[in-house]
């Protein structure tokens, strides 16, 4: 039976009663209509923020730095891995779902199900993980931990400190294992230092998984123009091809909103933007950066069970070709499998592309729709 504890995204899971109800009501509105003056579209109380959007990243920055300066509050964009609907942000607004940001709980698991523990490197690989365990429809949730430097989170000294707050966090859970783990990036280190913890504990970790996770020997390349015009063609190609999965996913299904793409795109990029997205940003750059020293230099020990490496078809430009991205003297005897994905470096948590490796990972895990 998997607890929640103090260490988990929210504390009190009781419905609002009769007094509260007319406020949320109220609140669900006012987001509703910031929502509407800012991207020109209706959206219901229950409908995904998200569900229209071509930039996910951007629109969320927008839309929680709005929130911030109506409501006075001081979310993180992390807040939007859960409340994703109008009617779910309205409760940690209205109080009934205070954050303590370590941790982030996406979708149930049936029948006791372990969740899949999934550690971020950045904001933008939070809602991506949302966007992962969408496409498990409902058969297994998500533990997201969030990167360190976060709102309400101790500053982290250095990386072993991190990776003991998280192993904490695990074993707060109470849950039993197997364990899931899977790191995006640099959070893939996270990742691999937490199963050997785990591991080192007696416990059974089922899948360690790193997700376009440079390894011990990736080399980085000195910068130059070509690298920076194939860099800036991938994100070209990724925006491309989420707009193409967007069209497509409209003729599937009735669209309920008059404005076309384009207009609704350019509403959002002419209208003025506010000083908490300005605020947002920054610790998204900040979170970045302290990622990047934590993990910098890292050596990692020696890990004997099987490590999955899922690498997009399009390697890092800034990085040497390596099939392995530098982890494969770190197996010499085997343990490490590298499958590929059709994806661009640092694409793979975006749709269309998080499809196919949610396919991978439904194998791997035995998980079935």
């Amino acid at each position: 039976m998997i607890e929640v504890t103090k260490s988990t995204k929210f504390s009190g899971n009781c419905p609002p009663n009769t007094a509260n109800s007319h406020a949320l009501f109220t609140i669900e509105n006012q987001i509703k209509d910031l929502y509407h003056d800012m991207f020109g579209i209706r959206i219901e109380a229950d409908e995904d923020f998200f569900e229209f959007d071509d930039d996910a990243m951007d629109h969320s920055i927008a839309l929680v730095g709005r929130i911030n300066e109506y409501f006075d509050r001081s979310f993180d964009l992390s807040v939007l891995a859960e409340a994703k609907t109008p009617s779910a942000l309205s409760q940690h607004i209205d109080g009934l779902k205070p954050c303590d940001w370590d941790i982030v709980h996406v979708g149930r698991s049936p029948n006791d199900t372990p969740p899949v523990f999934c550690f971020a490197s950045s904001a933008a690989s939070v809602l991506g993980y949302k966007t992962l365990q969408g496409e498990f429809d409902g058969v297994r949730s998500a533990s997201i931990f969030l990167p360190p430097g976060g709102a309400g989170q101790r500053n982290t000294l250095d990386l072993q400190t991190q990776i003991a707050h998280y192993v904490e966090i695990v074993q707060d859970l109470h849950i039993r294992g197997p364990y899931y783990l899977i790191g995006e990036g640099r959070g893939g280190i996270f990742a691999y230092e937490v199963a050997n913890q785990l591991v080192s504990q007696g416990k059974q970790v089922a899948l360690l998984a790193l997700i376009d996770t440079p390894g011990p020997d990736a080399i980085e390349v000195v910068p130059s123009w070509r690298s920076m015009l194939r860099n800036r063609m991938q994100i070209l190609n990724t925006r491309i091809a989420q707009r193409l999965y967007r069209s497509r996913l409209k003729k599937r299904k009735a669209d309920r909103i008059n404005r076309s793409s384009i207009g609704r795109k350019h509403l959002f990029r002419t209208r003025m933007k506010s000083a908490e997205e300005d605020v947002l940003r920054q610790k998204a750059l900040q979170t970045d950066l302290l990622v990047r020293q934590l993990t910098m230099g890292h050596i990692p020990a020696p890990y004997y069970g099987q490590i999955i490496l899922f690498r997009s078809s399009k390697l890092n430009p800034n990085l040497r070709s390596d099939r392995s991205l530098g982890w494969r003297s770190v197996f010499p005897h085997g343990g490490l499998v590298v499958r590929e994905i059709p994806s661009y470096y640092g694409s793979m948590l975006k749709q269309p592309f998080v499809g196919f490796l949610a396919s991978e990972l439904r194998s791997v895990t035995g998980t079935t729709r």
